[in-house]
C-alpha cells in the first residue's frame, strides 16, 4: 500500500567505519551515521515517549525487541529522535479488555524506527499483546477499535482505519490474534466523501467465526455521483 507522510521523518542511517561523532554525507546529501548513533537515538526516543505515555520504559523496550531486526539499521540521530517523539505524540486509547487477563488495554502508536518496516506500529500497555506493524505513516490510536470476540476464543478481534494520508480512499482492515501474531481476516474499502456510518458500525458479527464489513464507493450514472454500499462476509480461519 502506498503511504505518504504528513509528519517529520527522521534521516536514514547507514553503517560507517569512521568515528561515530562526525556525520558523512552521500551524493544526495542524506546523512550517514555509525549504527551506534542509531542505538542512542532509539534510547532517546524510548525515554521521551515513555514519559509522555506515563509508562515504564520497559514497555517500549519490549516492543522494539520484537520490531527491530539485526539486519536493519535504525533511522534517526538522537536530536531528531527527541523531536520526533515530542512532535508526533498522541495519547493512547483505552480499548477495554482485548484478552482474558482482566487488564484494561491501551493502544499507542510508535515509529518502527528501522529501514525494513515502512510504517508505524500499534503497541499496547499489556505487553502480552504483540505489536501490529503497518505500512502507513498516518496511524492514530483512535483508528483502532475492537469488534467483539467473533471466533469465541476469548480474545477480541480488532479493526484499524488505515489511511495513506492524502488519498480520499481509505480502508478498514480486521485482524485476529492467532499463534501470537495479528492475522488479517477482513478488508473493506471506503470513500471519505461518504462520512457515514461511523467506522465502528461498518463491521457486524454474523455468527461464530463470521462477520460482515461494509465497502462504500462513489460511482456515477449519467454524470451524477451516487454511493454504493456492499456488505462482504468474512470467515475467520481456525487457529
Amino acid at each position: 500500500m502506498l503511504a505518504c507522510r504528513d509528519k517529520h521523518r527522521p534521516v536514514l542511517l547507514k553503517p560507517s567505519p569512521d568515528s561515530i561523532s562526525v556525520p558523512k554525507f552521500t551524493n544526495n546529501d542524506s546523512p550517514v551515521y555509525h549504527p551506534a548513533i542509531g542505538l542512542k537515538a532509539l534510547d532517546t526516543y524510548i525515554r521521551h515517549t515513555s514519559k509522555l505515555m506515563d509508562k515504564p520504559e520497559s514497555i517500549l523496550q519490549h516492543y522494539y525487541r520484537k520490531i527491530l531486526r539485526d539486519t536493519c539499521y535504525l533511522t534517526a540521530d538522537p536530536d531528531t529522535a527527541r523531536l520526533f517523539a515530542l512532535e508526533n505524540w498522541e495519547p493512547g486509547k483505552d480499548l477495554g479488555h482485548i484478552n482474558q487477563n482482566k487488564l484494561r488495554d491501551t493502544v499507542y502508536v510508535i515509529d518502527a524506527m528501522n529501514l525494513c518496516d515502512d510504517g508505524e506500529a500499534y503497541i499496547f500497555s499489556d505487553t502480552t499483546i504483540p505489536p501490529l506493524i503497518t505500512d502507513s505513516y498516518c496511524c492514530h490510536p483512535d483508528s483502532m477499535f475492537t469488534i467483539g470476540d467473533i471466533d469465541q476464543d476469548g480474545i477480541q478481534e480488532i479493526c484499524i482505519w488505515l489511511s495513506s494520508c492524502a488519498s480520499r480512499y481509505k480502508s478498514l482492515v480486521a485482524y485476529s490474534l492467532k499463534a501470537g501474531e495479528w492475522k488479517e481476516i477482513g478488508f473493506a474499502g471506503w470513500d471519505t466523501h461518504a462520512d457515514s456510518p461511523a467506522k465502528e458500525k461498518r463491521v457486524k458479527p454474523v455468527s461464530k467465526g463470521k462477520f460482515r464489513m461494509l465497502t462504500k464507493t462513489c460511482e456515477y450514472k449519467k454524470g451524477k455521483p451516487y454511493f454504493v454500499n456492499r456488505w462482504t462476509t468474512f470467515t475467520i480461519p481456525p487457529s
